[in-house]
């Protein structure tokens, strides 16, 4: 259900940006649009910014079964990205 959704969208960096963190669950959101799920709602940055900075992060899950899926379009950056 739409309305059950966090809506991660209109901000003028990244949406959700992990940084040298383990076992974060990103799942359920709309990134990038509108409640609907579909109208464009840009956020200038990456969708999902996972950053690791001098050690490897492990754990972390971006989206998941329909349910838990992400909705991720229509941002500036990167829908996903993984980065050292």
């Amino acid at each position: 259900d739409d309305a059950e959704r966090n809506v991660i969208s209109g901000n003028d960096s990244d949406a959700v940006h992990i940084r040298a963190s383990n076992d974060n669950t990103v799942q359920g959101n709309h990134i990038g649009v509108a409640l609907d799920g579909t109208t464009p709602l840009a956020n200038a940055g990456t969708g999902v910014l996972i950053s690791s900075a001098a050690s490897p992060v492990t754990g972390n899950i971006v989206g998941g079964s329909e349910a838990g899926a992400n909705t991720i379009a229509h941002n500036g950056g990167y829908g996903v990205l993984l980065q050292q």
